[in-house]
This record gives structure tokens, C-alpha cells and sequence, in this order.
């Protein structure tokens, strides 16, 4: 199971909750790359859950691309199996 790393899009405390429920996750900051370029965010270990279209089509990394505001919150809860087994290097759109 990969871990979800969220990007400032999404509140700090969904990470708390996914791993409340058993789901590795953890947020861009958390990490230090809050100032991370998108090229670098791509890159992190783990699938990086975003809002950002701008993001999500950056090459490089595993991205999943959700809504913003409450309702991204519950497409992650709604996908977080989906996402932690997201193909590596794939980019995928989650509502």
C-alpha cells in the first residue's frame, strides 16, 4: 500500500484522518517541500494527491488529481484504496 501525500490543496487534518482509518498519508509539508516546484512534488515517495491541474499534469511522479474544496475531501476518502494502489508514474483523475 503506497503512502498518499497530500498537497496544500487539501487540509493538513485529512491525513490524520487516512491514517486513523489504516492509510499510510502524510502532507507536502509535513515532508519540507511546501515550497517544492511541482517537478520536485511529483517526486515524492508515495502517490501526491492534488487539486492543482497544473500539478497533476506535471510528468515524473504517481499523481492523482481531486477536486478542491470539501469535495476532493471526500473523493480521498471515498478512493484512498484506489489511490495507495495507483500504478507508479501514472496520473489519474478521482471525483
Amino acid at each position: 500500500m503506497r503512502r498518499l501525500v497530500l498537497d496544500d490543496g487539501l487540509p493538513a487534518e485529512l491525513a490524520a484522518e487516512l491514517e486513523r482509518r489504516g492509510r499510510p498519508a502524510t502532507t507536502i509539508a509535513a515532508l519540507g517541500l511546501r515550497e517544492a516546484t511541482d517537478a520536485e512534488a511529483v517526486r515524492v515517495d508515495g502517490v501526491l494527491v492534488t487539486t492543482d491541474r497544473a500539478t497533476a499534469a506535471t510528468r515524473g511522479g504517481t499523481v492523482a488529481l481531486v477536486p478542491p474544496g470539501v469535495a476532493g475531501r471526500d473523493a480521498v476518502h471515498r478512493h484512498a484504496h484506489e489511490l495507495a494502489a495507483q500504478r507508479p508514474g501514472s496520473s489519474r483523475t478521482y471525483r
